[in-house]
């Protein structure tokens, strides 16, 4: 019979391979690149959003139902965040994808057969089923 371990093992074999330890790091990372996307949305995007359209976000925009307030500015100003945080984690991700290329990490897929050699292949393998 195989032996129970406690759940104080566990945990420390849980604590000793580091996946705890690498999950920290990635919260902690994502948690600063957050405060940079944000502080680029709100510095960089926001003011051009004011210049063009007169206003910095659109939280005013909405209209009473009854005693209630809809509030679909806020719903708009989320959709703009949601677009321009997308667009700045595209252009790092971007970024980090020419570094990666650059030092060779990257390394393209070879080339895939073309479309006669496929086509050549599937009639060879019908030749033989039928063969």
């Amino acid at each position: 019979m195989s032996e129970k371990k406690s759940l104080v093992t566990e945990f420390k074999e849980f604590l000793a391979s580091g996946d705890i330890i690498l999950l920290a790091i990635a919260f902690i990372l994502g948690g600063l690149v957050k405060a940079v996307i944000d502080n680029i949305v709100a510095a960089i995007f926001q003011p051009i959003i004011a210049a063009v359209v007169g206003k910095p976000d659109f939280s005013s925009i909405g209209f009473d139902l009854g005693k209630s307030r809809v509030g679909v500015g806020l719903v708009l100003n989320a959709v703009i965040d949601l677009v321009l945080t997308g667009l700045v984690l595209f252009a790092i991700y971007k970024w980090y994808q020419a570094v990666r290329k650059r030092q060779g990490v990257i390394v393209p897929p070879p080339p895939g057969p073309t479309e006669a050699e496929l086509l050549t292949e599937i009639r060879d393998l019908l030749k033989e089923q039928k063969g």
